[in-house]
């Protein structure tokens, strides 16, 4: 079986990210088709993920989007394989939206319009792709993002205070995955 090359380009993706991922502060503008390319190895709900944080980042009014964003987007979409298995292991949005906002504090950014990403959420996208292709999968899933967001470590903290244990997280997200893998999954072509 051939394998899809999953290594676009970081800075190109990076440089855009949340442009053309319907998010509803961003005046509605559709984005070009050679940026909404760069999500094609996306799932939708990856993308989602990406918005929500997004939206996340805008409710705490940070001027970027961190790993942490990331984190609360994974579990606000909630049915991807990330946010399955934060909520198999008790990870409440609410009280891990708690925990980021004591972690981070509250900013002084507009909430309108896009927002970049930091060097940290670069980081953990660079990351995930990096896991999809160790995987050799051909798509960038919200499971890839946890992955990823375990890997550059951001929010080891947080998810210590949730109860949680880095290696535990990685091994139920693998396990969940192969469950995924064994079954016909239309979000993953």
């Amino acid at each position: 079986m051939a394998t899809l090359n999953l290594s676009f380009s970081i800075s190109g993706l990076l440089g855009r990210i949340v442009t053309g991922l319907g998010s509803r502060r961003g005046g509605g503008r559709k984005a070009p088709v050679h940026e909404r390319d760069r999500f094609k190895k996306f799932t939708n709900r990856a993308r989602a993920v990406l918005s929500l944080s997004q939206e996340e980042a805008s409710r705490l009014k940070h001027s970027a989007i961190g790993p942490e964003h990331f984190l609360l987007g994974l579990l606000r979409e909630g049915n991807g394989i990330a946010g399955q298995t934060l909520a198999s292991l008790g990870v409440e949005l609410q009280q891990a939206r708690q925990l980021v906002e004591e972690h981070m504090g509250r900013g002084t950014a507009s909430a309108y319009g896009e927002i970049g990403l930091t060097p940290g959420a670069k980081h953990v996208i660079e990351l995930a792709i990096d896991e999809a292709q160790q995987l050799n999968h051909h798509f960038l899933g919200t499971e890839h993002l946890l992955l990823g967001l375990l890997r550059q470590g951001e929010v080891t903290e947080i998810l210590e205070r949730l109860g949680l244990n880095i290696e535990q997280v990685r091994t139920q997200t693998l396990a969940k995955m192969h469950i995924r893998d064994t079954k016909s999954d239309p979000e993953h072509p």
